[in-house]
């Protein structure tokens, strides 16, 4: 089985030699599990660059909500005997400009400069909202509500996606919706930046460009230990 070691740092040649010990071949080309070494977002790194690969999440940092184990030893023998499952994690889409988008926790829109809020409406299937007035939107995946979904108020949630409000003008609840559910958001004023979980790559969303988010037909596959 080929295995490959992901990290943000170089990994060393003895983290190296440690796969191989257990039998497994240290090998970036078309890998059959990725160990993402780290934190939350090294994981969310490794999804972007292997996604659907299963991925198991060892912790090598002090923040890393999502990791099962902190042993890459103990880690390798489990895989080794055949001991863990395959989780499947939804994962959210959208389309920018034709260009196809995913996401494993949250997709974000917000103002570009700090010092002018957006204004838009926001679609859940047909159903618009008034006018809301904020720094911005999160859309998230229950995998993603213990992150920057939770950091704006909402809960921790096991189905359906969240909808979370980025410091409105007027008090909000924040939504969970079915996940077959669409939602579209128009940002109808103010200069928005759009996101994909950690990715440094954001977008600059065009005047009234709507933008439309539903579960996606791929997911994120979590190994468990």
């Amino acid at each position: 089985m080929k295995i490959i070691l992901f990290s943000k740092k170089k990994v060393s040649d003895e983290l190296k030699q440690e796969v191989e010990w257990y039998g497994f071949k240290h090998s970036e080309n078309r890998p059959e599990i990725i160990i993402s070494l780290g934190g939350d977002g090294t994981y969310l790194r490794s999804e972007r660059d292997y996604p659907g690969v299963p991925k198991l999440i060892i912790r090598y940092n002090s923040i890393c909500k999502k990791c099962e184990i902190d042993d890459l030893d103990k880690a390798l023998k489990r895989l080794k005997d055949g001991k863990y499952k395959i989780r499947e994690n939804p994962k959210l889409e959208t389309k920018i400009r034709r260009r196809k988008l995913t996401c494993v926790n949250e997709f974000s829109i917000r103002n570009r400069y700090a010092t002018t809020a957006l204004r838009f409406y926001v679609w859940v299937n047909d159903e618009r909202t008034d006018e809301i007035i904020a720094d911005g939107i999160v859309v998230s995946t229950p995998f993603g509500s213990t992150g920057y979904y939770k950091s704006l108020g909402g809960k921790k949630f096991d189905k359906g996606i969240g909808v979370g409000f980025n410091n409105p003008t007027k008090r909000m609840k924040h939504l969970i919706v079915p996940e077959n559910s669409k939602i579209s958001i128009k940002v109808i004023r103010g200069d928005a930046v759009f996101s994909s979980d950690n990715d440094p790559k954001v977008i600059l969303l065009e005047k009234n460009e709507i933008i439309t988010i539903r579960k996606s037909k791929d997911a994120a596959r979590v190994i468990d230990i």
